[in-house]
């Protein structure tokens, strides 16, 4: 799923048999809701794993992803490590 807004993405995860394997994130939406924000909606609805991805330095925005208990993947995002970041989320048992 691809979405341009947090509409979009609301509309993607409206229907829970068309829910995404996991949700990647980025940190700075277009919309001015952090990719954090739509992370924590979606965890109180469903058991997805997430992962934030910024390039972002600001520590207290890091912190803030680290303190939801988020992975947190660094830009610019090397194949390998988004691999084994999906790999791993994959491995996760449902919250």
């Amino acid at each position: 799923v691809q979405a341009a807004d947090e509409a979009a993405a609301w509309a993607a995860f409206a229907d829970p048999a068309a829910l995404p394997d996991v949700v990647l994130a980025d940190l700075r939406l277009a919309s001015g809701v952090s990719g954090l924000q739509l992370a924590q909606r979606l965890r109180a609805l469903h058991a997805i794993p997430l992962a934030i991805i910024s390039g972002e330095t600001d520590a207290q925005q890091v912190q803030s992803v680290r303190d939801a208990g988020l992975p947190l993947l660094s830009k610019p995002l090397r194949p390998a490590r988004l691999r084994a970041q999906l790999e791993a989320m994959l491995a996760l048992p449902a919250v």
